[in-house]
């Protein structure tokens, strides 16, 4: 497997597209199609769902950012989709769009108190918002991370990956005070996951939770740290066949339209 600077490892991440895949259709639903207008698709990866979104929508344009190199490098043209380069967390476009949407990216974005009315800013008058991020911090797949970068603290430099995700009560309470807000909706949603062993979620995670320790490791110490995590995982998980209830918390909002 290709290591790359930034984490992440597109052949791994798709390995499982069809269990990322389903959150995001379900992220469309949300949204109606605003025809001849404008998406932002904030965290974008390889481009390809944000290529199904702008089908699904009915824009006429769409602009998809992302801060990895290797995950556009690995995106495929489709017409009226331009993807960038761009690190989200500091970077924002200047204009407006009729559609935004973010699929399990702002879990690696800091302070949602503050980021998410940057984020509404960026819609239209009239347009809709959309953003998905998993939530598991209180489950095994979280914790057992957390156990396995300790035992790789010094290769680390004392990091590891604390999720910024608020309660849903939260996102609740920040569009409920948003005067821009016209409706809105805050939910949560399980994408239950069945493997034949802790392999196949040590597997999963390699693909998203586990890239930020891949970006800070060398080869060889990241296999380590994954040894650590499986490890830790089956202490807690046992042999066999393992659950794990992926939850995930979705937000919407569309802004009151011009008078």
């Amino acid at each position: 497997m290709a290591t790359t600077a930034d984490g992440w490892a597109p052949e791994v991440y798709a390995r499982f597209a069809a269990d990322r895949a389903a959150p995001f259709d379900d992220l469309l639903r949300l949204l109606t199609p605003a025809r001849r207008g404008t998406l932002l698709d904030l965290g974008c990866g390889t481009g390809e769902l944000t290529a199904k979104a702008h089908v699904a929508l009915q824009v006429s344009s769409s602009l998809g950012l992302d801060a990895s190199p290797s995950m556009l490098k690995n995106a495929a043209p489709a017409p009226g989709v331009v993807l960038e380069q761009c690190d989200i967390t500091t970077s924002l476009p200047p204009r407006q769009f009729d559609r935004v949407v973010s699929n399990s990216a702002f879990n690696w974005i800091a302070d949602h108190r503050t980021y998410l009315p940057r984020v509404l800013a960026l819609v239209a008058p009239g347009g809709e918002l959309a953003v998905q991020m998993p939530s598991n911090t209180d489950t095994p797949f979280f914790r057992c991370a957390l156990e396995a970068a300790a035992a790789l603290a010094p290769e680390l430099g004392g990091f590891s990956y604390r999720s910024p995700v608020e309660s849903p009560e939260v996102y609740a309470e920040l569009f409920a005070r948003d005067a821009r807000i016209a409706q809105s909706k805050v939910g949560t949603w399980y994408y239950p996951q069945l493997h034949q062993s802790v392999d196949g979620l040590v597997e999963f995670a390699k693909g998203g939770q586990l890239s930020a320790y891949r970006a800070r490791l060398q080869p060889a110490d990241f296999e380590r740290f994954c040894s650590s995590y499986r490890q830790a995982l089956q202490r807690e998980l046992g042999e066999g066949p393992v659950f794990f209830a992926f939850r995930r918390v979705f937000l919407f909002a569309r802004l009151k339209a011009l008078a």
